[in-house]
């Protein structure tokens, strides 16, 4: 069943792609953004790190500028978009952003659980049962819509469909191996979904009724850089940074020393933007990270050597456009490039052509 939902999520993030190069939304303006990404994030639980993201204009801003050249890859993903809406029943188009929170259970394994909220035009509720319905029905019966009610809303997920004796027996699957399914979902008012595994909703409906919401501290140092289409933040546990494992003892230290994450991501004119933040215990951590980052950004462009390939050139102009400074206990790594040296990069990652 995992395998079943990442794929669909997969099949999502596609379809947001293919919108977006159709070109026929019209850009969300900046000045919206401030409200509906501290709205959005305030209405988390308390959480580890969150992130929003402004799915419009990924749309509208991002995408088209990644694949606009490349018509072939443009076809490819409206034809995903038109699979996933016939799946589904879902437009992919009516999704405006999305928050997550993740709270850590070990520092020591991939532990976690997440709630992710999802805003737009669309009817949540009627959106999540017949986007159950279709997957249920895809599964030719194995899995079917289930419903349980929390402080008076109602949580909806993908069970495993009871099944005779005889029908487990002709399935070859008597342990019915599809009921360890835990994806729940909720309509929080009537545009707005959550989802996550049952414990992170329970949390998120909870948060809507104002218990134990996410620290006000990593929305507001999520949301400091208003015209950015993804901003995240987070705190980093003294026993999660003492994982880092690197060759020099000195640097693991540093590492180590990291408290706090916040930063962003984001598009204005035809630069690409970024922002990166870190904590740390002390001044010197900084300072001393900063200058093992510099030299490794140093060596990095030596390894380039001269190519002149454009995707080395464009390579060439990333590195150049990223600069790491130590401001008090603060490391802070910015950049900004040109958009098509990373649309550039991307493409040859994505699809191996120039």
């Amino acid at each position: 069943m995992s395998r079943r939902i990442n794929a669909v999520l997969l099949t999502l993030v596609i379809a947001l792609a293919a919108f977006s190069l159709s070109g026929k939304q019209s850009i969300q303006t900046a000045t919206a953004a401030p409200a509906a990404s501290y709205d959005l994030l305030s209405s988390l639980p308390a959480s580890d790190f969150i992130v929003y993201v402004d799915t419009q204009r990924i749309m509208t801003d991002v995408i088209p500028s990644i694949f606009v050249e490349n018509s072939e890859v443009r076809a490819r993903l409206e034809s995903d978009l038109e699979e996933f809406k016939k799946l589904v029943g879902f437009d992919p188009r009516s999704l405006d952003a999305i928050a997550v929170g993740i709270n850590l259970n070990s520092s020591a394994k991939a532990d976690f659980d997440f709630a992710l909220i999802a805003r737009g035009r669309f009817d949540a509720t009627s959106t999540i049962e017949a986007g159950l319905d279709a997957v249920g029905k895809e599964s030719h019966g194995h899995l079917e819509k289930q419903t349980q009610q929390y402080e008076g809303r109602t949580i909806y997920s993908l069970g495993a469909a009871k099944r005779t004796q005889k029908e487990n027996e002709a399935t070859g699957d008597e342990n019915n191996l599809l009921r360890g399914n835990d994806m729940v979902f909720v309509a929080l008012d009537s545009n707005t979904v959550a989802f996550g595994n049952l414990k992170s909703v329970r949390a998120t409906i909870d948060a809507a009724l104002g218990r134990e919401r996410v620290n006000n501290e990593l929305v507001e140092l999520a949301t400091r850089t208003p015209s950015s289409v993804v901003s995240f933040s987070g705190n980093i546990p003294p026993e999660m940074a003492s994982t880092f494992h690197v060759g020099n003892k000195q640097t693991a230290a540093n590492l180590a020393s990291i408290r706090q994450i916040y930063g962003s991501f984001g598009v204005t004119g035809n630069n690409a933007e970024g922002h990166v933040n870190l904590r740390m215990e002390a001044e010197e951590n900084a300072r001393q990270l900063s200058s093992t980052l510099n030299g490794l950004k140093f060596m990095a462009k030596l390894g380039l050597g001269n190519g002149a390939s454009g995707e080395e050139k464009a390579i060439e102009a990333l590195i150049e456009g990223v600069e790491i400074y130590a401001v008090g206990n603060e490391l802070q790594i910015t950049s900004n490039v040109p958009m098509t040296d990373v649309s550039l990069v991307i493409r040859k990652i994505l699809i191996g052509s120039n």
